[in-house]
C-alpha cells in the first residue's frame, strides 16, 4: 500500500515538473491603430524643393516637426519654381484633387504674379479658385486649410538687379497680400503672416540661400515654429 501510494506521488511530482516547464502562452497585445495623415502643399519656390537642398523646403521640415509628434506623415506637393497662381490651378486640375482628400493644406502663391507684374484682379480670380478646390478636398472644413503670406523678397540681394526699387517691391507684395488674406477671411480658412519673418532677411543673410533669393533652411525653419502651432490643430 505504501509502495503504491509512493509510487503515484512521484508521478503527480513529475507531471507538476513537466507542466511547470511548459511555456506560458501570452495573447499578443492588440496593435495600435495609427492613422496615415495626409498633408499637401501648394504653391510655388517656396513650397518646393529649397536651393539649400530637396529636404530642406518648407513642406519636409513641417512633416518631419510633425512625425516628432508621433504622427504617421508624408507631404504630397504640387509646387514648382516659377508658377504663378494660373499655372498653381492648372496643376490642380490636372492632379484632380478634387477627387482626393487630406487632413491639411498650406498654400503659398502669388510672388510669381508680383515678380511678373501680373494684374491683381486674375491674381484674386485664380486664388479664389484655388481655395474652393482646396475646400472640396478637406469636405469643406475650412479649419484645415492654412494659407501663408507671401514674403517680401524687397530686403535681398537679389531685388536690387530689379527695375523697381525695394520700397515699391514691398508696398507691391502689400497689395498682393492683402487680396490674399482678404479671400482667406472670406472663405474662413486660416491665415498666417510669415512676411514678416521673411523681412529679418534685411540684416540676417543667413536667411537668404546663395542664390541670394530664396529662403535658406534657416528661414524655412523659422516659418515653421510659426505654423507648427496652428496646423497641429488639423490632425487632432
Amino acid at each position: 500500500m505504501r509502495v503504491c501510494i509512493a509510487f503515484t506521488f512521484l508521478i503527480l511530482l513529475v507531471r507538476c515538473k513537466t507542466e511547470a516547464l511548459k511555456p506560458e502562452i501570452i495573447a499578443p497585445l492588440p496593435k495600435p491603430n495609427v492613422k496615415n495623415y495626409t498633408y499637401l502643399a501648394l504653391g510655388d519656390s517656396y513650397m518646393a524643393s529649397n536651393p539649400s537642398g530637396l529636404r530642406s523646403g518648407f513642406p519636409y521640415k513641417l512633416t518631419d516637426t510633425l512625425k516628432k509628434e508621433g504622427l504617421s506623415i508624408s507631404p504630397t506637393i504640387i509646387a514648382q519654381f516659377g508658377w504663378t497662381s494660373s499655372d498653381l490651378y492648372h496643376a490642380i486640375l490636372s492632379r484632380n484633387i478634387n477627387t482626393q482628400k487630406y487632413d491639411a493644406i498650406t498654400l503659398c502663391i502669388g510672388v510669381n504674379n508680383h515678380y511678373q507684374m501680373l494684374d491683381t484682379g486674375l491674381y484674386r480670380h485664380d486664388f479664389r479658385k484655388i481655395i474652393n478646390a482646396c475646400l472640396n478636398s478637406v469636405n469643406g472644413e475650412a479649419k484645415k486649410i492654412f494659407v501663408l503670406s507671401i514674403p517680401d523678397w524687397s530686403v535681398t540681394q537679389f531685388a536690387k538687379t530689379d527695375n523697381r526699387t525695394p520700397e515699391q517691391i514691398a508696398r507691391e507684395i502689400i497689395d498682393f497680400n492683402a487680396i490674399n488674406a482678404d479671400e482667406a477671411t472670406k472663405a474662413k480658412v486660416n491665415y498666417i503672416n510669415i512676411t514678416t519673418i521673411s523681412r529679418e532677411a534685411k540684416t540676417d543673410i543667413a536667411l537668404i540661400s546663395k542664390d541670394t533669393l530664396h529662403p535658406s533652411e534657416k528661414m524655412h525653419n523659422k516659418w515653421v515654429r510659426i505654423v507648427y502651432p496652428f496646423i497641429i490643430t488639423a490632425f487632432n
